[in-house]
């Protein structure tokens, strides 16, 4: 038995309720100098923060990559606050100014919009039981593991999801193809974790960037671009209700409808009219290349070569992989 191979046992034991095998074969020689010094420098650079610092602003946003190895080679992302309200309790005009605070300074309002609440109920109805992503899967992936690893992690992610995949793309009447097939690139690769580090780094002015441009999730949504798909009016999104979003976007079932949305928005605004059922695999490149460079998308004879180009062609040249994963 390999080492990969012994990793794949490793991660299998930890989805027990996991019922869908990876399709990828291991095989893998191990040179344990090597390995052993990659080991050492991937744990160092992730400590200190290199890939951190961009991490996050890529996907389903204003441009970037993503996280599928060789997809080259398989394939030729302040205003001015009111003032306080009177109120009628009987606690006074200092209970109105702590509340005032609290709601301009604070944490402000928690109220979520009908779209936030919706997808928090859907979510809810569904099943499903999928493997986490961890540091030592990213450390596996980049020593031991590679390409093979991370592909059957992204596989057995997508099975173990398909129900919410395809209850989110029947809600936001999107193919499910396109759907699986975000969720196919967003998954694995970096840890989780630096989402988080990102977003504290980015909320301390430590790192360059606006906060609500760092991506939560499996489905590596944005902040801003989440907000806005679930109706909130971004100028004045609260402390709270920025929370609220990024729970939503490390609740995986969530964040599947939250993807959907962003995508269905996307196809009223290119293609107004048409049936999700209706796109052409054109449409559906398109839409793909949205999701990861938003309005960057170039069209025509740039389109491949452009922002977001090479992430829909990927999508349209695994159709039937994709549609076999969702069996």
């Amino acid at each position: 038995m390999t080492i990969a191979q012994a990793a794949k046992q490793y991660r299998l034991k930890r989805q027990d309720s996991l019922a869908f095998p990876g399709v990828y074969p291991f095989s893998v020689t191990v040179d344990m100098g090597t390995h052993l010094h990659r080991l050492a420098v991937i744990i160092f650079f992730t400590f200190v923060g290199v890939r951190i610092l961009g991490s996050g602003e890529v996907y389903a946003a204003d441009g970037g990559g993503f996280n599928v190895p060789r997809v080259n080679d398989d394939f030729t992302k302040v205003k001015e606050a009111p003032a306080p309200k009177a109120s009628n309790s009987s606690g006074g005009w200092w209970e109105d100014v702590k509340k005032w605070v609290y709601e301009n300074i604070g944490g402000g309002s928690d109220e979520k919009t009908p779209e936030h609440t919706s997808i928090i109920d859907a979510a809810s109805k569904v099943k499903a039981d999928s493997e986490s992503w961890t540091f030592w899967d990213a450390v596996w992936t980049k020593t031991f593991g590679g390409d093979d690893y991370m592909h059957e992690y992204k596989s057995d992610w997508v099975k173990a999801n398909k129900v919410v995949i395809l209850e989110a793309a029947k809600k936001y009447d999107i193919p499910p193809e396109l759907l699986a097939g975000v969720a196919y690139i967003e998954v694995g690769g970096s840890p989780l974790a630096e989402d988080d580090v990102a977003f504290m780094c980015r909320s301390m002015f430590i790192c360059s960037g606006n906060k609500d441009k760092t991506s939560f999730g499996y489905m590596s949504i944005q902040v801003e671009t989440a907000a806005k798909a679930l109706g909130y009016d971004y100028s004045k999104l609260s402390n709270n209700q920025r929370a609220e979003i990024i729970d939503s976007l490390k609740d995986p079932k969530q964040s599947i409808f939250i993807a959907a949305k962003v995508l269905s928005d996307w196809r009223d605004h290119d293609f107004p009219g048409v049936k999700g059922s209706e796109l052409t695999v054109e449409q559906i490149e398109m839409l793909g290349a949205r999701y990861n460079a938003g309005p960057n998308v170039k069209g025509g004879n740039e389109f491949e070569s452009g922002p977001g180009g090479s992430y829909g062609k990927y999508i349209s040249g695994r159709i039937n992989d994709l549609r076999q994963m969702l069996k």
